[in-house]
């Protein structure tokens, strides 16, 4: 059975609100154990206009988070 947890970062207005939101979530994602940024902003989405994007894993790809958001598999998330 996949076991998954939903992360939700708030609506930001500025690339410096999302780098600051992306910021926040890894330093606690860092201190559970994640090892890696799962979070980060950018101003140069190309399928959505939130700023915020995320990964499952150093060696993963990413996704544009439409909703702020991502279910990640906690398998890798973990690893």
């Amino acid at each position: 059975m996949t076991q998954r947890i939903w992360i939700e970062l708030p609506e930001c207005k500025t690339l410096e609100e999302a780098d600051s939101a992306c910021k926040k979530a890894n330093a606690m994602l860092n201190k559970l154990g994640v090892s890696y940024d799962v979070f980060w902003a950018t101003d140069q989405q190309r399928h959505c206009s939130t700023f915020i994007n995320a990964n499952e894993g150093p060696d993963a790809g990413f996704v544009e988070c439409e909703d702020r958001g991502r279910w990640f598999n906690l398998d890798f998330l973990s690893s």
